[in-house]
């Protein structure tokens, strides 16, 4: 009767081995799998920064303006690379941008597909070698978001809206940031965002009802200062002359254009619009102040058209010459630069540190280091530029001779060839900061 009992027992244990042993080769099947799967994603990329970086090399072997994509999108699929293959599309960053490219690089390695985007920007310079080339964006993409030899990217049409979009946003909260700044009652603070009140406060609570505001609250705790002037000129007339700022220079003297205007439409925010001439600047000043050991300046500017941009800082008029001092400058090519000088072509300590595109709005923010001569400079709320060489209060120019930095202002740039339209240059949000 015993014997009966062994042999299920041991076909029972038969079958245990045998699937022990089925489940375990499953497992470290699933597991050479996953080990393969990010091998090959992480041999697509290789191949990828690879075919980027001979893009890259190929540009540099000719001027840029004779790059090989200059006059159609350069297109080629399936080209073998490492163990995999490769589809490359190149082609112009549609405009308003100059000097950008658009590079898409999708690799195949066996089972796994992946597709790269790289922007970058080619900045000129006197010798095509000396021209810098730097990324601006990348991101790894779906594969059906390739494009094809003949139609340009979605994707890639998309990113300047997304981005101006972004800045759009920022100009909205800014001008609320500015509204409730000076505030210290919750109440105001909440009608100014158009909320509800409710029952957030107890108004038979005087001390629920305000809140301390810090000295300058947008300084940064580095750097504490106090606001010393102010404008975001909500308070002018639509269509007139600002009494804060004082003319300097007027080279397109239209009342119609350099006005305060509607900065954009179905607002109620104002800003001022300086038009000036193609081949003479318009350069506006508020009155002058005491520099001190430090000065910051912060400022929003927005230009209409490309090929057609101006400066902000500290500028100065003597000898017939118009000169701006530790100033950022949005140059005709749609790159911003900081200036330790510029009078009337005459430029020193130049550093490029954006880009700018027409109808955006951009903050503006250098805080001068008199004492160090070095300036801190920021595009809405990044820094892009620290320690940059920069002017004490007074500086010393051979057109101009001796001139104190002590006036901050702006002004529209010369635009080759002239031509009969106007610079159109938008403020607003100025405020300096001691």
């Amino acid at each position: 009767m015993r014997s009966g009992f062994v042999l299920p027992l041991v076909i029972l244990a038969m079958l245990s081995v045998v699937f022990l042993i089925s489940f375990i080769n499953s497992m470290g099947s699933g597991y050479i799998n996953q080990v393969l799967h990010v091998s090959e994603g992480f041999k697509c990329r290789i191949i990828a920064e690879s075919v980027y970086s001979q893009v890259l090399a190929k540009i540099r072997n000719k001027p840029y303006r004779e790059r090989f994509y200059a006059n159609h999108p350069f297109y080629e699929s399936n080209v073998p690379s490492l163990d995999g293959k490769y589809d490359l599309y190149v082609i112009d960053t549609p405009l308003p941008k100059v000097n950008q490219t658009d590079i898409y690089v999708q690799t195949t390695c066996q089972r796994a597909t992946r597709l790269y985007f790289w922007r970058f920007q080619y900045e000129s310079s006197i010798l095509d070698a000396a021209g810098k080339m730097y990324p601006v964006i990348f991101a790894s993409l779906t594969p059906k978001k390739l494009p094809s030899n003949i139609v340009s990217s979605p994707f890639g049409e998309s990113i300047d809206q997304i981005i101006q979009e972004r800045k759009q946003k920022n100009k909205i909260s800014n001008s609320i940031s500015q509204k409730i700044q000076s505030q210290d009652k919750i109440q105001d603070i909440i009608t100014s965002i158009n909320g509800n009140i409710g029952n957030l406060v107890d108004a038979s609570d005087p001390a629920s009802l305000t809140i301390p505001i810090a000295t300058a609250p947008s300084t940064p705790p580095s750097i504490v200062q106090s606001i010393i002037f102010k404008e975001n000129f909500e308070k002018c007339n639509q269509g007139a002359y600002p009494p804060v700022l004082s003319p300097i220079f007027r080279g397109y003297d239209d009342s119609t254009l350099s006005a305060v205007v509607n900065n954009s439409p179905g607002t109620s925010t104002n800003c001022y619009q300086a038009a000036g001439a193609s081949n003479f600047s318009r350069a506006e000043a508020i009155h002058p102040v005491k520099t001190g050991k430090r000065l910051t300046y912060e400022v929003d500017v927005c230009f209409k058209d490309l090929g057609r941009g101006g400066s902000v800082g500290f500028l100065a008029a003597n000898n017939g010459f118009l000169g701006f001092f530790n100033t950022v400058s949005f140059g005709n090519t749609g790159t911003i630069a900081f200036f330790k000088a510029n009078i009337a072509g005459d430029i020193t300590g130049k550093q490029i540190i954006g880009n700018w595109t027409p109808g955006v709005w951009q903050k503006i923010r250098v805080e001068s280091d008199f004492e160090n001569q070095t300036a801190n400079v920021y595009i809405d709320g990044t820094l892009v530029g620290e320690k940059i060489p920069a002017n004490s209060t007074s500086a010393y120019n051979q057109k101009m001779g001796q001139v104190e930095l002590n006036t901050f202002g702006f002004g529209t740039a010369n635009v080759h060839p002239f031509d009969s339209s106007p610079v159109i240059m938008m403020v607003d949000n100025i405020v300096l900061y001691q």
